[in-house]
């Protein structure tokens, strides 16, 4: 019996969450990099220069992929998350790796909402400080700390991984149906010669 849940190479179709919140991270990094060099995080300037990135600068296509790449960043680590859990991968040996998982959706969903309060287009307005402190650690100090957690959460799951992709791929087997024994054919196994 075929098992529809598996692509090609025998992995389930689920396996590729963590691959992908990898790709969404480098993403945000390289985007928000970019973006950093025209961002000004001053209480006057942030939201015109906001406008500007999406707008009249080149880097409009930047700021948009950064915000909807930010949106499905939190999505597929809740997701990654939520598959590690069903297959129950926070038990014993992978402790580790569920820890570090769940900080880094945390880390996700502070950087969701410090990089939200850095354009100052809604009310109430943050004063000059709190932008300052929301600029820093949404660009600095998070990211940082999420590209740390990330590498040693990768490197961890790596080392299983063969193992992992074999229980995620393998359907279970058929259990023997409980009958009377079966009798071998006649003149089989009875060194009977045809």
């Amino acid at each position: 019996m075929e098992n529809r849940s598996t692509a090609a190479g025998g992995l389930s179709a689920t396996w590729a969450l963590g691959s992908l919140a990898v790709l969404f991270f480098a993403v945000e990094a390289l985007t928000g990099l970019g973006l950093a060099f025209h961002y000004r995080p001053t209480l006057d300037q942030a939201y015109a220069s906001v406008l500007d990135l999406r707008e009249a600068s080149s880097l409009g296509w930047a700021s948009k992929l950064h915000y909807w790449g930010a949106h499905a960043l939190v999505v597929v680590v809740w997701l990654h998350l939520v598959r590690t859990f069903a297959l129950g991968r926070y038990k014993s040996g992978c402790r580790r790796d569920w820890t570090t998982g769940v900080v880094l959706l945390v880390l996700t969903l502070a950087l969701a909402a410090t990089g939200a309060r850095l354009p100052v287009d809604a009310p109430p307005a943050p004063d000059q400080d709190s932008l300052w402190r929301s600029y820093v650690l949404h660009c600095v100090l998070l990211p940082g700390l999420a590209a740390v957690l990330a590498f040693v959460h990768v490197r961890q799951a790596r080392r299983r991984a063969p193992a992992a992709r074999d229980t995620d791929a393998q359907e279970p087997s058929p259990q023997p149906s409980p009958g009377p024994p079966s009798t071998p054919a006649q003149g089989e196994g009875m060194g009977v010669r045809g």
